[in-house]
């Protein structure tokens, strides 16, 4: 809590002494301009907000503005550029490839290489265009550097990669590395170059790459992932614990232990990135973790703290500034507490504990209760300081705790094993609730007397402080978290993006708009208007989290690129703490967020993602900020955007997978930092009333499946293709009507939309 990201940094540059700039795994974007004493974040590279996240692999900046940022996204190679310090993004979408690492020689020449296709792309325009260079490489290339306009080098598996004539040509050599990868390659001229990879390996060559000579790293279990070069003085960084430093080329070697100066308990990991400045060096890696040495290494500043490095599963916190508890794997230790809202931790409170724990919960700020694996179960009276254990008799693990009132506890396991203590937690007894095949994964109480759980894809009420409980609603999907506002209202999340809300005490639970379609881990309500929700993700698949200031008719992604998060909890419209894989994330707005109330619809489909720009509304119409987020079916939804004024006048743009784009028939503003628009209320609320009427709303042409601002013969013929080849699944850009097939349904709309010769308007 309090790092600029949760994100496994894998790039960081000292664009200057006091500028820096960090790239994150998950579409993660940091800077400071006081040499990291406060930072400013995003979670958004490539305009990513949490469906289908980038992996981000490596960066390149010319100055706090100007860069890029290079991995891959939906199983195809991204580069992505920045030019306003990473407030939007435009991307080059190159397919069937990840890149790994980019190497800019001057503003307009650059390489990037990575692996699959084609291994590596050139550029002599800075970036406008990329050109695909032959380099003859069956393994993933993992570095790229350019010596000058002709000489540049890569490396990959056990090979030096070679080109001596500006990329046109290339050779490859084995190094004859006893290990499996080179991850970093520099060259100090055509003669002398070094590489590095797995076990600490370190080669340097005399003659150009025809052979080598090993001057291993002090170490034999850590990657060098990185290699920053200030001749004779070379820097190696890799898994964790020390940065390698040489004077000699790798005669002999120094350890460099960053870790000697950090706080007490403070968790170290793999480190991804190098750089420096003068006399300064800074590294990066695992979950946001920074450090800084001012005096070339011999002594660090510790610039971010960590203080997990497994799951992190139960959250209680008494306030923003207050106690809070979190609890988890013992990865070492399975309970952290802060006295202060999170400006310091401890990891040893009460002595260290070595159990997994799954959840914590308070009574006040003396008495709780932790729950986990084993049917483990903690009870504390003085806050923490003392803990006794409890016995429930069973195996099974515990997933919530929830304290009813002084007396009453109720414990929730697996197999469908719920427990009860009317004295405090010193006992508890088992309920018969009358199935043993689900699990319980969360309880809320709306009052003393009345609550509910969710366990599978049931949920369950009780009127009697829990002595007993009834079946109140089946749903298709395990459900994971549940927040009762009160007696009537609540929502409950789960898997695939479920969301549910009752209105009447759980009689009937209606499924809401969904920010994400992944897992949704918890949620938490503030009040009836303001909530919270994070996502656990899945496989691959980045955590999420998102707010709503309307009961959760929409949603705003305010971390889309964290590790995944699975609790959450809600202090005001305004303000919460989330816990997750190795993070404590603390959430305020941007003090100058302003909301957009959007209201649109399309032609032959409910909600999906859209992306909302705002532009000048004077020619060449800049793009001003840029939004992705769940949009359609004539409901308003909410944008939040920090880089806009009120009561200057703007375009809105509409761009969509396979919808025609659509502007604002004019420039609007915002007044009172809010502006509420509604497309479906008339033609002329698009720029030449550019929409169709379906259903009494006025919407957007559907069938632009190229995205050439037009739709025609050729999206008519792809949209039949996919049709003659029986093409189904999710986000297909040819199922116009999103009900997961391509055929007459959607070849029809597009065939009548061609005809019509339907192209985009815009001022």
């Amino acid at each position: 809590m309090g790092n600029p990201t949760g994100d496994d940094i894998r790039y960081i540059e000292m664009v200057s002494q006091n500028e820096w700039v960090g790239l994150g795994f998950n579409g993660g974007f940091i800077r400071t301009t006081n040499a990291g004493l406060s930072w400013t974040s995003r979670s958004d590279v490539s305009g990513y907000t949490g469906y289908t996240p980038p992996r981000i692999r490596d960066g390149w900046f010319f100055d706090i503005n100007n860069g890029f940022a290079v991995g891959s996204q939906d199983l195809n190679g991204l580069i992505s550029r920045t030019t306003n310090g990473g407030q939007t993004w435009t991307n080059t979408i190159l397919p069937s490839t990840t890149f790994t690492s980019i190497y800019f020689l001057n503003n307009n020449t650059g390489y990037v290489v990575g692996s699959y296709l084609s291994s590596g792309y050139k550029t002599t325009n800075g970036g406008s265009n990329w050109t695909a260079m032959s380099m003859g490489a069956t393994t993933t290339l993992q570095d790229v550097f350019a010596l000058d306009a002709n000489n540049i080098y890569a490396v990959g598996d056990k090979n030096l990669y070679k080109s001596t004539n500006g990329g046109a040509v290339w050779t490859n050599a084995s190094t004859s590395a006893s290990y499996v990868s080179h991850f970093s390659v520099y060259f100090k001229n055509t003669d002398t170059g070094f590489v590095a990879g797995d076990a600490g390996k370190f080669q340097i060559t005399t003659n150009g790459g025809s052979t080598w000579t090993s001057r291993d790293a002090p170490v034999t279990d850590q990657l060098m992932k990185e290699m920053q070069f200030n001749d004779p003085e070379i820097l190696l960084v890799g898994d964790e614990n020390n940065v390698f430093k040489t004077t000699n080329y790798g005669v002999t070697w120094d350890l460099l232990n960053f870790t000697a100066s950090a706080p007490a308990g403070n968790i170290t990991n793999a480190i991804y990135s190098i750089d420096r400045t003068g006399s300064t060096v800074v590294i990066a890696g695992f979950n946001g973790l920074i450090y800084k040495s001012a005096n070339n290494g011999n002594n660090w500043s510790t610039i971010t703290m960590a203080k997990h490095k497994g799951y992190l599963m139960g959250l209680y916190a008494s306030s923003m500034t207050g106690k809070i508890w979190v609890v988890g794997d013992a990865a070492p230790n399975s309970i952290l507490y802060s006295s202060n809202g999170g400006a310091s931790w401890s990891s040893n409170y009460g002595g260290a504990q070595t159990e997994n724990f799954r959840d914590v919960n308070f009574f006040d700020d003396n008495t709780g209760y932790v729950c986990g694996e084993n049917g483990s179960v903690l009870r504390t009276s003085n806050s923490g300081l003392n803990w006794s254990t409890i016995s429930l008799g069973t195996e099974q693990a515990a997933n919530t705790v929830e304290t009813v009132d002084e007396n009453v506890v109720l414990v929730g396991c697996n197999a469908g094993k719920l427990f009860r203590s009317t004295n405090s937690g010193f006992n508890f007894t088992e309920l018969q609730i009358g199935t043993n095949t689900v699990q319980f994964s969360d309880i809320s109480f709306a009052d003393k007397n009345t609550g509910w759980a969710v366990m599978s894809g049931s949920i369950l009420k009780s009127t009697n402080k829990g002595a007993s409980w009834s079946a109140q609603f089946t749903h298709t999907s395990s459900l994971l978290g549940i927040s009762m506002i009160d007696l009537n209202t609540g929502y409950t999340c789960g898997w695939s993006g479920s969301i549910l809300k009752t209105t009447n005490g759980g009689t009937n639970w209606n499924q809401q708009a969904s920010p994400v379609p992944n897992n949704i881990t918890s949620i938490d309500f503030a009040n009836a208007s303001n909530g919270f929700a994070v996502s656990g993700g899945g496989f691959a698949v980045a955590g999420s989290a998102m707010r709503t200031s309307n009961g959760g008719a929409s949603w705003q992604i305010i971390n889309a690129g964290s590790n995944p998060l699975f609790k959450v909890k809600a202090f005001h419209g305004d303000s919460a703490i989330t816990v997750g894989f190795a993070n404590i994330l603390k959430y305020s707005p941007p003090s100058t967020a302003l909301d957009m109330y959007l209201t649109m619809n399309f032609e032959l489909s409910s909600a999906d993602t859209v992306t909302v720009e705002l532009r000048s509304n004077v020619a060449p119409y800049n793009l001003i900020e840029s939004k992705k987020g769940l949009g359609g079916s004539g409901v308003p939804k909410l944008f939040s955007f920090t880089s806009i004024s009120n009561g200057t006048p703007y375009f809105i743009a509409l761009k969509h997978r396979n919808m025609i784009s659509t502007w604002s028939s004019g420039p609007v503003s915002f007044n009172n930092n809010t502006l509420i628009y509604d497309f479906t209320s008339a033609a002329s609320q698009a720029y030449g009333s550019n929409m169709k009427n379906e259903g009494g709303l006025w919407s957007f042409y559907q069938g632009d499946v190229n995205q050439d601002e037009g739709i025609n013969l050729t999206d008519v013929l792809a949209v039949y293709n996919d049709a003659s080849n029986y093409v189904s699944g999710t986000y297909n850009v040819s199922d116009l009507n999103y009900d997961g097939f391509v055929d007459l349904t959607d070849l029809i709309p597009a065939f009548n939309n061609s005809s019509s010769f339907i192209i985009v308007r815009k001022p």
